[in-house]
């Protein structure tokens, strides 16, 4: 019955399933589980028009004098009328539920998407990082520089000095995320569809310069006399031993990055290297590119770090940026075809959901359509109910 509920919270529920779910609540302690899933999937901004969960399901349900298509009105009107901001607290009634999946060629599952993580050496070759293997990478002369353990890989320390340095390129798939622990103890965990080009060993160099593409976040390790340089193409940041998350995707509008712990200090590629051209950032600030500027503010961090904890988290995101992320996170590709619907804003957590349900999810409240193709989504408008 817990799949019935869901289905009718993401509006699929068919007639036949509506009588069966009908006879269900006919039991006083399906009743209270039932309100408690409409409120938890109604958590909207109601301060000053509440939703009265109580008179909702005496009209669903036909327990009123009012007709069955009546509820549905004011449904929707509630969904239409509320904050703009969506609070989808999907952790309530998704986990441990078992939702079915459609069986054919046109089912989403992350598990069917086969794709690498890789690492490319000094000289091209390509090595294919399998989650949980353990094997050793050696450099041209067969000496071992890294060994994959636990799923993640990790560089051996050295003492040989590097004029000359040798670097390394990660890469990191859509639907994957990675870990690596540099030569110098530096731990940096890549997100989908990143890439990270570092050196072998920083012995003998300035600064420990790397350059990111994509999302990462950094664990500095301690060195006064070497800056740690995360290079991406609209800002720099150069730090000394902290805590930070850098997001540099190429289809993403900005640049930005926030800091969890110490200090970083943020300066345009592009102009002279100098105070006037920096900003030192503080913990909870993030700083973000505009118009060649640098814009600085107080933030939650967890809401930007959410990512590194499996969790997709939307805190007053537009449409179109939430369906960059879901591309990128579940390995496919959406086409939206109704640009209205670009700049609307949503804030929702979700953990184990899969993409269509959290599609159902938001369609619940913005009316649109979508179809799936395999790896492709279309999303269209559909008629205001």
């Amino acid at each position: 019955m817990k799949i019935l509920v869901i289905k009718y919270l993401t509006d699929v529920l068919t007639d036949e399933e509506l009588e069966t779910l009908q006879e269900w609540l006919k039991i006083p302690e399906n009743q209270k589980y039932f309100k408690d899933m409409v409120k938890a999937s109604h958590r909207l901004d109601l301060a000053n028009n509440p939703f009265d969960v109580d008179q909702a399901y005496r009209k669903t349900f036909g327990l009123s004098t009012q007709p069955k298509m009546e509820s549905k009105k004011m449904y929707y009107t509630i969904a239409k009328y509320a904050a703009a901001i969506l609070v989808l607290v999907a952790t309530f009634f998704i986990i441990n539920l078992i939702v079915d999946k459609p069986n054919g060629e046109d089912a989403l599952s992350t598990d069917e998407i086969q794709s690498e993580i890789t690492l490319e050496l000094e000289d091209g070759t390509l090595h294919e990082l399998e989650k949980g293997a353990e094997h050793d990478i050696a450099n041209d002369a067969g000496k071992t520089i890294a060994h994959q353990e636990n799923g993640n890989l990790v560089y051996s320390k050295t003492d040989q000095t590097n004029i000359d340095p040798t670097f390394h390129i990660l890469k990191v798939p859509y639907a994957s995320r990675f870990e690596v622990q540099l030569s110098d103890g530096s731990i940096i965990l890549l997100n989908a569809g990143s890439q990270l080009k570092y050196p072998v060993s920083f012995e003998g160099l300035a600064n420990r310069n790397v350059y990111l593409e994509g999302e990462a976040y950094f664990k500095v390790a301690q060195s006064k006399n070497q800056p740690f340089v995360v290079h991406t193409e609209k800002m720099n940041i150069t730090v000394f031993g902290t805590e930070f998350n850098v997001s540099n995707y190429k289809n993403d509008l900005v640049v930005s990055a926030v800091l969890a712990e110490g200090s970083i200090v943020v300066s345009n590629p592009s102009l002279p290297e100098n105070k006037a051209n920096s900003i030192e950032i503080k913990p909870g600030q993030r700083v973000a590119t505009k118009n060649n500027n640098f814009v600085v503010q107080e933030v939650n961090v967890e809401e930007f770090i959410a990512w590194t904890k499996n969790r997709l988290d939307f805190y007053n995101e537009r449409f179109e940026d939430i369906l960059r992320k879901l591309e990128r996170h579940f390995d496919v590709n959406i086409e939206n075809n109704s640009p209205e619907l670009n700049d609307r804003r949503y804030t929702g957590t979700f953990t184990t959901e899969t993409l269509e349900e959290i599609l159902n999810l938001f369609k619940r409240h913005t009316p649109f359509q979508y179809e799936v193709a395999n790896k492709n989504i279309t999303i269209w408008s559909s008629p205001t109910k």
